[in-house]
């Protein structure tokens, strides 16, 4: 038995996971997504022990496509196709209400998550929109079209893009990371690709977007498996990323 890497049962072999915060037990685990489920469906669970509510949103929404998978049958696809906003979305009613339990106040947290993009149809696609309600706090994941490399952008302007570029029709993963005395990092498979400041309130209810924006024309073209969200810092240096499903 494997748990976050960590063989439980002490023997086989162990990945290098230097910089990696050690299992939790999923306690520290807000968010899980899994996919995992037959090609073409809109059901999506939260697989932590909250069990939030999930919508796929957007005249094309996202679904469980089995053309590409991570790990496990399936992954999400989503597209910029038709007028949208096409996105996964935690809050209660689609009008960015917020959920209790989403927000991390100002303590630490993690996004982490594997990409394969396809393309470049739409916008600047976005990846990640989370939204606090106390003073509107905010972080986007992004990059601009043809770039490929990830943007970190927050309310404080203290945001950056990464040093390097991800590949089209290619597996990567993907982490931002709060830590510490307000420190944020990007990571790109394991590699750190930049840091700066991050000290945001999120209060009491928050939300996420995933796979676009609140509006039409930013989503990505491509596919997100194991999605976590987690209220602890999981990386504090560069990392091997999980060979398994979380």
């Amino acid at each position: 038995m494997t748990s976050f890497g960590y063989n439980t049962l002490g023997f086989g072999s162990f990945p290098n996971r230097s910089g990696y915060n050690p299992t939790d037990g999923g306690a520290n685990t807000l968010l899980l997504i899994h996919s995992s489920e037959s090609n073409g469906t809109t059901g999506f669970t939260d697989s932590s022990s909250n069990g939030f509510t999930l919508t796929a949103a957007g005249t094309n929404p996202p679904v469980h496509s089995t053309a590409q998978a991570k790990f496990g049958d399936s992954s999400i696809i989503n597209s910029a196709a038709g007028s949208g906003p096409n996105r996964i979305h935690t809050d209660n009613d689609g009008s960015d209400t917020g959920v209790s339990g989403m927000s991390v106040g100002t303590g630490n947290f993690t996004l982490d998550w594997w990409m394969y993009i396809t393309g470049e149809t739409g916008g600047n696609p976005e990846v990640i929109d989370y939204i606090g309600h106390l003073g509107g706090a905010n972080i986007q994941l992004y990059w601009v079209t043809g770039t490929r490399k990830l943007t970190y952008y927050n309310l404080e302007g203290t945001g950056f893009t990464s040093t390097n570029a991800f590949s089209l029709n290619t597996w990567h993963h993907h982490a931002f990371v709060r830590s510490g005395t307000n420190t944020a990092k990007l990571y790109l498979d394991g590699v750190l690709q930049g840091t700066s400041t991050d000290g945001q309130d999120w209060g009491s209810t928050a939300h996420l977007n995933l796979g676009g924006y609140r509006t039409a024309g930013l989503e990505i073209d491509g596919h997100i498996d194991e999605f976590r969200f987690s209220n602890v810092a999981r990386y504090t240096s560069n990392f091997t990323p999980a060979t398994a499903a979380y």
